[in-house]
């Protein structure tokens, strides 16, 4: 199923209180529950002036009928294309530490910093 980033610009947003969070997702919540379940709100994030909610649906049209049916913007749907964490960095049982990408800048940074430090 495919996944989407979809950026809510909602000026002042961050200063809500929880009880008007609360109104929002429930609001969300009950748009969802008349539409297919094939479309799954997974969580957001609130910021100072946006929101950015995680979705999983089969194409952006189910996305930007919930942001209609709940009067909620979708300036920007964005479909997710990999998602990447500490994990990823874990290479063939290493730590990303001993990748040698790493080696080769912890050696460089050494170096600039014997030479910085010999001024």
């Amino acid at each position: 199923m495919p996944k989407y980033v979809i950026e809510r610009d909602l000026p002042g947003i961050g200063q809500s209180s929880e009880e008007d969070l609360k109104s929002i997702s429930i609001k969300s919540c009950a748009v969802l529950d008349t539409m297919p379940p094939d479309i799954k709100w997974n969580h957001s994030y609130v910021t100072g002036n946006k929101i950015y909610c995680v979705y999983d649906s089969p194409n952006e049209d189910m996305i930007r009928e919930h942001a209609e049916k709940g009067g909620f913007p979708a300036n920007v749907i964005s479909e997710v294309s990999a998602i990447i964490s500490p994990e990823t960095a874990k290479i063939e049982g290493r730590t990303y530490f001993n990748h040698p990408f790493f080696e080769k800048k912890t050696r460089m940074n050494s170096r600039v910093f014997s030479h910085n430090s010999s001024r």
